[in-house]
């Protein structure tokens, strides 16, 4: 940012480039410094921003519709220079400071992009493969195509897979919904959050995503940015 930058002008660009780009962060000021419920703080906006502070409103019942507001003022310690130049360390310093307090990482997986095809349908249709061979009882009876080529035609192997099939099929789930439950609290510290169907805070759609590809068996293979 230039220093030869009138306040105002700052000022107008803090104010717009928040509010459009960073509401996020709005929210957690929001909801660290001003107590204010997470549903409240959606609605969160920043109104002013000055050396000594910023002022910041929320909707007061977004389900009313009457529009009505309440301000908070956000203290600078210590005040800003005057050309708040230096606006933009002390937002940030604050917003991974208003994250802590929630339990959320400052670095923030917004996009769950999909593993490559090749990854996706070799995880898919294993986990499907070994699903079907503990359903479906023919695929483990002898000289089937499992016992002969993935068992190496050994009889004990085969017995022992053929013999208690629902504890097998019980293994793969745990295995999976295992990493799934690995997976939330860290969906939940890294992804955006989002109103859940109670009205609450909830695990965002990338979220979601993380978690739900652990169950297709598809860890390895994720990416997220």
């Amino acid at each position: 940012m230039s220093s030869d930058a009138k306040p105002a002008d700052v000022r107008a660009r803090i104010l717009k480039h928040m509010n459009a780009d960073h509401q996020d962060s709005i929210s957690l000021y929001l909801r660290n410094f001003a107590s204010v419920p997470y549903t409240q703080s959606l609605s969160g906006r920043m109104d002013d921003i000055s050396p000594s502070g910023m002022t910041l409103s929320y909707e007061v019942n977004k389900a009313s519709g009457s529009g009505a507001r309440n301000t908070y003022f956000l203290p600078f310690d210590p005040p800003l220079d005057p050309s708040l130049t230096n606006a933009r360390a002390k937002l940030v310093e604050l917003s991974h400071a208003a994250s802590a307090a929630v339990g959320q990482s400052p670095i923030r997986v917004r996009k769950y992009v999909l593993p490559s095809p090749g990854q996706a349908w070799v995880n898919i249709v294993g986990l499907l493969f070994g699903i079907a061979t503990f359903v479906f009882e023919p695929m483990l009876e002898k000289g089937a195509f499992v016992p002969t080529y993935f068992l190496w035609g050994n009889e004990s192997l085969r017995a022992l897979f053929a013999d208690h099939r629902p504890a097998w099929l019980a293994v793969i789930a745990a295995i999976h919904v295992g990493e799934a439950l690995v997976m939330y609290p860290k969906a939940w510290k890294h992804c955006p959050r989002a109103p859940n169907v109670l009205g609450g805070e909830g695990l965002g759609s990338a979220g979601w995503a993380w978690v739900a590809s652990t169950v297709l068996g598809e860890f390895s293979g994720q990416r997220c940015q």
